[in-house]
């Protein structure tokens, strides 16, 4: 048998080799293995709720605002490139746009003890 032969039988049976492979990979992960629990701590994101109350700072540079609830105190909220920032009559607005003493309406998701806002309503 010649060396090019040789080569095109190892790069067939590569080939056949590797399709085998992800199909079977495949099939496994359709028969249901199993998904990863969660952590026992509930380390996943959950409803946060609703905050209502004024800005007392926002931190531009790291994408943060703390807000003052008279119902829940002082919170700090991350504030993403993702969080739904809505103005006065349907306009939208980015993190640049919100300033001390505004009147806000946050809809956070929460992490342990860590809030993200998702939506944040100017008032």
């Amino acid at each position: 048998m010649s060396i090019r032969t040789r080569i095109a039988i190892a790069v067939i049976a590569l080939g056949l080799w590797s399709m085998v492979g992800g199909a079977v990979a495949r099939a496994d992960k359709a028969a249901g293995s199993p998904a990863p629990a969660a952590s026992a701590s509930g380390g996943g994101a959950r409803d946060g709720g609703m905050i209502d109350g004024q800005i007392a700072s926002v931190d531009y540079q790291r994408g943060f605002i703390t807000v003052q609830s008279p119902a829940r105190g002082k919170i700090d909220v991350q504030v993403l490139p993702s969080t739904n920032i809505q103005g006065r009559g349907n306009s939208y607005h980015g993190i640049s746009d919100l300033n001390r003493g505004d009147h806000v309406h946050v809809f956070t998701s929460q992490s342990g003890n860590h809030y993200t806002a998702q939506i944040i309503q100017i008032l």
